[in-house]
Parts: C-alpha cells; sequence; structure tokens
C-alpha cells in the first residue's frame, strides 16, 4: 500500500474514531449512579469524563474538515485545533481522577491558574494564524507546548499526592485491599503522560506514527471509559473511607492522639482486653468490615482505634488485620496439607489468592507454596 493510499484510509479510520469517542460520550451519558452526596463527586468527574470524550470526537472532526490530505507540509490550522482540543480534553480527564480521589480538589485557585495556562497557550496557538509573522510561528507553538505540559506535570505531581494519601485512607479503613479498584486512576494518569509525548510527535512525523497513536488512543481511551464504568459499584463504599468527614490520613491520626491524651490507663486497658478478645474469637477471618463496624464492636471510635492499633501494633488497620490472617492462615496450612491455598485464602479472609500470596509474602518473605513445602519437610 502507499503513502496516498494509506493516507486516504486514515481519514476513513479517523472518521471511524470520531463516532466511536462520541459513542462513548453517550454511552456514558446513560449511566446511571445513586442520587446521593456521596456520589456527587462521581457524577460531576462523569461529566468531566463525557465532555472529553465529546472533545475527543469533535478534534477527529474538525480535523476531517480542515485537513488537504498534504502530509509534506506543516498545517499549522489543524496544529492549533489539536493543541486546543486535546489540551482541554486531557486536562478534563486528569480533573475527573483527581476529583475522583479528593472532591476538594477543583478550589477556585486551582481552577483560575490552569485556566490561566489554558488562555496563555490558546493565545500563543492562535497568534501563528496571524499574518505577517509565519517566521516566528514554530517559535510560538513550542512556548505553548511548555506551558501545556508543565500544567500537566504538575498535575500529574498532585495527582500522585493524592493517590498515596488516599491509599493510606483506605488502608486505614478497609479490613482488605480496596486500592485494587482505585489503581486504574493511577494506571490511565501514567497512560495519558505517555500520550502527550506521543501526541506532540504525531505534529511532525508522517501518516504511520500518525496511525499508531490513533491505535494508541483508542486502547486508552476505552480502558478508561470500561474502568470507570466498571467502578461505579465500587465508588460508594470506597468513598465512605475518606469523603464523609474531609479527614486526611494525618489529621484522623491527630484526631486520634488528641482523643488518646484524654483517655485513662483503664479506658486503654479495657479496649486492649476487647480487641485481645475479639482476635481470639477469631473474628477477623471470613466477611470483609471496616474500621467504623469494628469500632462500634468494640465500643469506641475509628480515629482512636486507628490510633490505637498504630502505636499498639505498629500497623495500619488493613496491615493489621491482614498479619492476624496471615498466622491463621499458616495454622491452616500446617493443619490441612491437603487442602487448596485458593480455599485457605477465601477461608481466612482474604479477597483473592492473588492478594493472599502478595501478603504472605511480605509477612513471610516467601510465597505460601513455598512455606508449606518447608512445613511439609520439617524445616
Amino acid at each position: 500500500m502507499s503513502d496516498l493510499e494509506l493516507q486516504h484510509y486514515f481519514h476513513i479510520i479517523i472518521e471511524w474514531v470520531a463516532v466511536m469517542y462520541i459513542t462513548i460520550c453517550l454511552m456514558l451519558t446513560f449511566i446511571k449512579s445513586p442520587n446521593d452526596n456521596l456520589y456527587k463527586p462521581f457524577r460531576q468527574s462523569k461529566r468531566m469524563i463525557t465532555v472529553a470524550f465529546g472533545l475527543m470526537g469533535l478534534n477527529l472532526v474538525v480535523y476531517s474538515i480542515l485537513s488537504t490530505g498534504n502530509w509534506n507540509k506543516f498545517n499549522y490550522f489543524i496544529a492549533c485545533v489539536d493543541i486546543i482540543l486535546f489540551y482541554l480534553e486531557e486536562l478534563l480527564l486528569c480533573y475527573s481522577f483527581c476529583h475522583i480521589l479528593n472532591n476538594s480538589f477543583l478550589t477556585r485557585r486551582r481552577i483560575a491558574k490552569d485556566c490561566t495556562q489554558i488562555g496563555v497557550t490558546y493565545l500563543l496557538v492562535l497568534v501563528t494564524l496571524v499574518p505577517g509573522i509565519a517566521a516566528y510561528r514554530n517559535v510560538f507553538i513550542t512556548l505553548a507546548l511548555i506551558v501545556m505540559v508543565e500544567n500537566i506535570i504538575e498535575l500529574a505531581v498532585l495527582f500522585r499526592k493524592q493517590y498515596k494519601l488516599n491509599g493510606e485512607l483506605l488502608d486505614n479503613y478497609f479490613s482488605t485491599d480496596m486500592q485494587r479498584f482505585v489503581h486504574w486512576t493511577s494506571t490511565s494518569i501514567t497512560l495519558l503522560i505517555i500520550s502527550w509525548a506521543f501526541a506532540l510527535t504525531t505534529m511532525f512525523t508522517n501518516v504511520y506514527v500518525n496511525l499508531a497513536f490513533q491505535a494508541y488512543m483508542v486502547s486508552l481511551n476505552i480502558f478508561i471509559a470500561v474502568s470507570f464504568i466498571n467502578f461505579t459499584p465500587k465508588y460508594g463504599d470506597i468513598a465512605k473511607a475518606y469523603m464523609p468527614d474531609g479527614n486526611d490520613g494525618k489529621e484522623l491520626q491527630q484526631s486520634g492522639a488528641k482523643t488518646a491524651a484524654t483517655v485513662d490507663d483503664t479506658t486503654r486497658n479495657t479496649l486492649d482486653s476487647r480487641i485481645r478478645a475479639w482476635v481470639g474469637e477469631k473474628k477477623f477471618i471470613g466477611a470483609q468490615f471496616t474500621i467504623d463496624e469494628l469500632a462500634a464492636t468494640l465500643g469506641t471510635n475509628k480515629n482512636y482505634l486507628s490510633y490505637f492499633i498504630n502505636e499498639r501494633y505498629n500497623k495500619n488497620f488493613s496491615a493489621w488485620v491482614s498479619s492476624l490472617r496471615i498466622e491463621e492462615a499458616k495454622l491452616m496450612m500446617a493443619a490441612r496439607p491437603e487442602q487448596k491455598l485458593e480455599d485457605i485464602a477465601y477461608l481466612v479472609g482474604f479477597s483473592s489468592p492473588s492478594y493472599f500470596s502478595k501478603v504472605f509474602n511480605l509477612h513471610e518473605g516467601v510465597s505460601p507454596t513455598v512455606w508449606r513445602r518447608k512445613i511439609a519437610k520439617g524445616q
């Protein structure tokens, strides 16, 4: 196939991809979620993602209209449209992921700062269309790209900080690994950063690179759309770990420490004995639970219980429960050598065999299979 034929088919592919993005946009519009305050940040994030997909489709439609089919000459009109729309759609995706993790992320100051950078970027790219400055077009395009890239790097750094903080909050709230349901946001941010670098190369390369870029973007955006849809039923549970009271992990520990300062030794000893009794009855086995539920069972509050576990066992809530389950799993593995490890993992309360194996390895330094083999040999 010649380059001219490939360029012709490229336009057809672009049109079909535009239709696909608009279809995804419509699908997201009709995704239902609970109409309550807990899901409000989720609905707001959904709107941002929906608009982002709509802009992707619009971007490709405009490209099809403006393109002359001449790949040997740099088209500044197309470059301007690409930068303006691609910047906005990628920014909305970053916003949506950050907003899922922290519904206070989109402050007026944050939006004002980003709008300023968007305005500067748009001004720089539009200047290139002014007659009489052809000699400086590449300079303005380069400056626009620098402002745009700086903005996205800053957002990526902010996201990483929030993602790490939310991981700590989830570990201090749930008895099992819940961050796996949010991990898609981190993967998406990483892939979006790659897409920015990839997009920059398409502005100065041939149809083959552009085809590869479209294949990459289609795969990425399908991943984002599917992950977001699958995340819908889990969001409500996960949001309870950090959204109702707005506390972050440090504030949670500080609140627990303040409570601890007013608690006498008798109260501490009572809580300690209740925890020992709860562990002795092996209530940690089986169903999953949250620190709120355990605090209610023990007659305390989650802030103080989180602080107490951290101080007493030097572990967060999830790690402490996992350590109890690992010890119980070791007893079962030694007593029931014929039982499948998968069954033991579920029996003691792990959400999956792979997570059980991961946690077991962290605790014991070897996999469950190797540990059981050593026990069987009497080592």
